[in-house]
């Protein structure tokens, strides 16, 4: 499965009546599509960022391997360490969305 690299890029993915852009990724494409549709149905599902921040999170969790960590939130900034291979950060709608795995 291939790796993708690309800081800073404009690459769109539509789930439904939403597109996210994709700022910073570095995962493969599957786990892309699946962190943006991940995070869309917890839009669906939750109005507050930590809620949405926890589902994304234990979903990540069970469906890849701990430790996953999310920032959810219309403002934010950040500086962080990750796995290589394993981190994203994209808006969908209002929000921007980091998700990485860190080692604990």
């Amino acid at each position: 499965m291939p790796i993708e690299q690309r800081p800073y890029s404009s690459v769109l993915h539509q789930t439904g009546e939403r597109k996210a852009v994709i700022k910073y990724v570095e995962m493969s494409k599957e786990m892309q599509q699946d962190a943006v549709h991940t995070a869309a149905m917890a839009m669906d599902k939750y109005n507050d960022d930590k809620d949405i921040a926890l589902f994304l999170k234990k979903e990540f969790d069970r469906k890849y391997e701990p430790t996953w960590h999310c920032v959810i939130g219309s403002k934010f900034s950040s500086y962080v360490t990750h796995i290589k291979q394993f981190c994203i950060y994209f808006s969908l709608e209002d929000r921007g969305v980091l998700s990485k795995l860190c080692e604990l």
